[in-house]
């Protein structure tokens, strides 16, 4: 794409405003692109702030919100050679107004019910593997589909960690996401959770127990319990306190089950925020890699298709499934119970769900056009080997 090697490439990293997972993704690619000759800047969103690894990038920017947003990034943009694009598709008709190229970065394609831009002209659009993905991908006009790279669903390596751990109730690490949607964010959904949480605790042998999220959101709901630390991790710190917990239980994102799995921790999954973890987490127990189910519909014993659904209305169905649950005592009671349940597994059942879960990356790995390194390769000039 790229194919000057005399200077510096200068690359622009733009996140969409939703959740922290974007952000999250953005900043995996970057520590990849170690041997990549360029100049990297990012522009997010503020509430990313507290987890981005500021030493990775020359400059970064954080927008209020999409006026914000708007406003600032055209000087960005104009600096730079080509933007690397996390699920941020508005940013696509302004460089195309600078002639930049475009490169979006897509975990999320296999939810969409439609492409999110019309305009593919000096784009590559980078999907990792997921469930429908490639037949998605071959449903597409030849011109666009052109565009296409398919990468494996980690990019961090081709296989999860080999090394098994020896599974105990210590160290419980439970990631509450960023928990930020410009649509709608589910009245209460932090405040609820960690209430339950403190409930199905009780009696529980957990020794260390870490709360980590959007830091505002802690802030006004943390509830004071002797064995939680709330917190919020920087990326990179996220990735080692994920490595060190026994168990991570964590809102059904699709990038924190994939660094869960690949590093070799078993992953269970709390009720979604927004409708893609909604529809994330019905494929997580298709698939066979939860062991309890705890999507709101599910508590609640209602029925809904996110497939159908637009992305407002969805939001606020799911919000409405939540509220329903948190002012019903007997749903509260029956969540509770289910957490119980996903605190207190024993290891014979935890190695169980944990191969499901490595067999699981495993074969999406297994399918994709090239591995990220050699992406890496073909996009941008790369630095020799020493």
């Amino acid at each position: 794409m790229l194919t000057n090697t005399t200077s510096k490439t200068k690359i622009l990293m733009v996140a969409d405003p939703f959740g922290f997972g974007p952000t999250g993704s953005l900043l995996n690619a970057r520590k990849q692109m170690i041997n990549v000759r360029g100049s990297f800047r990012f522009f997010g969103f503020e509430h990313v702030k507290g987890i981005v690894d500021e030493s990775l990038f020359e400059k970064c920017s954080y927008a209020k919100d999409y006026v914000d947003y708007k406003k600032n990034i055209l000087e960005d943009i104009i600096w730079s050679d080509v933007i690397w694009s996390a699920t941020e598709f508005h940013v696509v008709e302004i460089a195309a107004q600078e002639n930049k190229p475009v490169i979006i970065y897509d975990p999320l394609f296999w939810f969409w019910n439609e492409l999110q831009i019309k305009n593919f002209e000096n784009v590559t659009y980078l999907v990792q593997n997921f469930i429908g993905v490639k037949e998605k991908i071959e449903n597409l006009k030849s011109n666009i589909r052109s565009k296409f790279i398919v990468l494996p669903l980690s990019i961090y390596e081709h296989e999860p960690k080999k090394v098994q751990k020896h599974f105990n109730q210590k160290y419980l690490l439970v990631n509450l996401c960023g928990f930020n949607n410009p649509l709608l964010t589910l009245e209460g959904y932090y405040k609820y959770i960690i209430g339950c949480l403190i409930e199905a605790l009780k009696d529980s042998p957990w020794e260390k127990i870490v709360i980590a999220g959007n830091p505002d959101q802690i802030k006004q709901s943390k509830i004071d319990h002797p064995k939680i630390n709330y917190t919020i991790f920087r990326h990179e710190q996220m990735l080692i306190e994920i490595e060190k917990a026994d168990l991570l239980l964590t809102c059904p994102g699709l990038n924190s089950a994939i660094e869960g799995i690949m590093h070799n921790t078993p992953v269970c999954f709390l009720p979604p925020q927004n409708f893609s973890q909604a529809r994330q987490l019905k494929h997580f127990y298709q698939a066979g890699i939860v062991e309890h189910y705890l999507n709101w519909d599910s508590i609640i014993s209602g029925t809904f298709n996110y497939n159908e659904s637009d992305e407002k209305e969805a939001i606020k169905y799911l919000n409405c499934m939540m509220m329903h649950c948190r002012n019903s005592e007997y749903k509260t009671k029956s969540f509770i119970i289910i957490l119980k349940l996903i605190l207190n597994q024993n290891s014979i059942s935890i190695d169980s769900l944990q191969k499901k879960q490595k067999q699981f990356i495993g074969l999406l790995n297994m399918v994709s056009d090239m591995s990220f390194e050699q992406c890496i390769n073909k996009l941008f000039p790369v630095l020799p080997y020493s």
